[in-house]
């Protein structure tokens, strides 16, 4: 299992006036110190707060450029992050819990891991039975049937 994320974030879009990361510094000023809550910024498609997203699904929200900077920080619970730069503009981000990678252990994922198997092992018999019944037939183009 990814490591999972809850977060809030603050946006400042690359399409709005005045430079977006240099918004988002003066911001992240402020929110350090207390003065301001979160709700500054831009407003953001997919809202302002997550809960559980793996990098894998902040690169799908807000492309590989914000995940990879992300995982390169990792600020810690509770503080506001540098700004990270996205596909969209730049990010301030809070994270809220993180659950660590884990690995499964084996007896969780057994009945999975037998379902994919069966599953692997019907499609390579359809695919040997077809292949058997192509080898019993000619089929010759560009003559029509009788």
């Amino acid at each position: 299992m990814p490591a999972r994320y809850s977060f809030e974030h603050v946006f400042f879009s690359a399409d709005r006036d005045g430079d977006a990361e240099s918004r988002a510094l003066q911001s992240l000023s402020i929110l350090q110190e207390g003065k301001a809550e979160a709700d500054q910024g831009d407003p953001f498609l997919h809202g302002r707060q997550f809960r559980d997203k793996s990098l894998r699904d902040m690169t799908f929200m807000f492309g590989a450029q914000f995940s990879d900077a992300l995982a390169a920080q990792t600020p810690a619970v509770g503080r506001w992050s540098e700004p990270l730069p996205s596909a969209y503009g730049f990010h301030l981000v809070r994270i809220t819990e993180m659950v660590p990678a884990d690995q499964r252990a084996f007896s969780e994922v057994s009945g999975k891991v037998e379902q994919l198997w069966r599953d692997q092992q019907e499609r390579k018999a359809l695919q040997e039975f077809i292949d058997q019944l192509r080898q019993r037939y000619v089929v010759n183009e560009g003559e029509e049937a009788a």
